[in-house]
């Protein structure tokens, strides 16, 4: 998976663009970190699926749904992963979701459903890898 990083990711802005993410250049997979940290968020009332449904709002057509608890960096996290369509496009979406302190954490990994297995592995190691201060 080949990166590119969002140039302008050091700066907070209101936009919902990734703070990072990495494209497959043969299977257009993605893998994508976006955070939002804000003092009296109104995402600070959000459980854990209430965040990662926002995640999923253009996902139709959903065929499969599983969802898991896990930790990350001794963080709460929810795993979700489904099958769906994406404008009208075949599409699994995987998502790690967990939120400490004030700050979101969204990770996503997105792939035509013939491509996922290629890079799963690659957005554990992703997800794994992550260091929250």
């Amino acid at each position: 998976v080949a990166a590119e990083e969002n140039p302008g990711a050091q700066e907070p802005s209101s936009t919902e663009v990734a703070d990072v993410a990495y494209q497959s250049h043969s299977t257009a997979s993605i893998i994508s970190l976006s955070s939002a940290c804000r003092e009296g968020s109104e995402m600070a009332g959000h459980d854990l699926k209430t965040l990662t449904n926002l995640l999923l709002l253009g996902l139709t057509d959903v065929t499969l749904r599983k969802e898991k608890g896990l930790e990350v960096q001794g963080t709460p996290a929810l795993e979700t992963t489904v099958r769906g369509k994406l404008n009208r496009e075949p599409m699994m979406i995987q998502t790690v979701v967990l939120r400490r302190e004030t700050c979101v954490y969204d990770l996503v990994y997105m792939a035509r459903p013939q491509f996922f297995d290629r890079h799963a592995q690659d957005f554990s190691h992703f997800v794994a890898s992550l260091k929250l201060k």
